[in-house]
């Protein structure tokens, strides 16, 4: 089976996440919230994820730990990024939906 770049395997999606930034005058930027979009190509679904101290642990549902804390010092340099793997639609909203 071919996959283009923007396409995963039928029913799993992956996640690209984007970072807003808001200025912390102790410690120069900080997330204020997320945007996280799952898309398998032909679909695709939109959460935000509010900051409240917890990302990387909400990351370590997804991957291990050690890559959670990666991710998220790229989310706070402002960089948008794509989980590694992918993912079930009933998963995402399990865990991003409450």
């Amino acid at each position: 089976m071919y996959l283009s770049p923007r396409t995963s395997p039928d029913g799993t999606y992956t996640l690209t996440i984007v970072p807003t930034l808001e200025h912390d005058t102790d410690s120069g930027k900080k997330v204020s919230y997320l945007t996280i979009t799952a898309s398998d190509g032909r679909d695709s679904h939109s959460w935000i994820m509010l900051n409240q101290g917890q990302f990387a642990i909400d990351f370590a549902l997804f991957v291990d730990a050690g890559v959670a804390f990666r991710l998220l010092k790229r989310l706070r340099d402002g960089e948008t990024i794509t989980f590694p793997g992918t993912f079930t639609l009933e998963f995402l909203k399990k865990h991003l939906a409450g």
